[in-house]
């Protein structure tokens, strides 16, 4: 099994950002992964629900950050996420 990758925090601000699952799926292969435009769009919807959260309350900035970085996303069964 490969050996998952450590997220920057620049590089999770800049997943964070991402307004659209291409722009996921383009971050992706800035990242030397290759995802399918649907295993983006999951991780894209994910960190949506992750930001309606922070902005609810819900979740801290620094929750929002370890979600984009893979801390809370291996809860959500991504085995294909090689971040953490």
């Amino acid at each position: 099994m490969e050996e998952k990758k450590q997220l920057t925090d620049e590089q999770r601000e800049r997943l964070v950002a991402c307004e659209s699952a291409e722009e996921v799926l383009a971050f992706a292969k800035e990242m030397g992964d290759e995802f399918t435009l649907e295993q983006a769009a999951q991780l894209f919807t994910m960190i949506q629900e992750a930001k309606k959260a922070v902005e609810n309350g819900e979740l801290s900035d620094d929750e929002l950050d370890n979600a984009a970085g893979g801390v809370m996303l291996s809860k959500f069964h991504l085995p294909w996420l090689m971040w953490v």
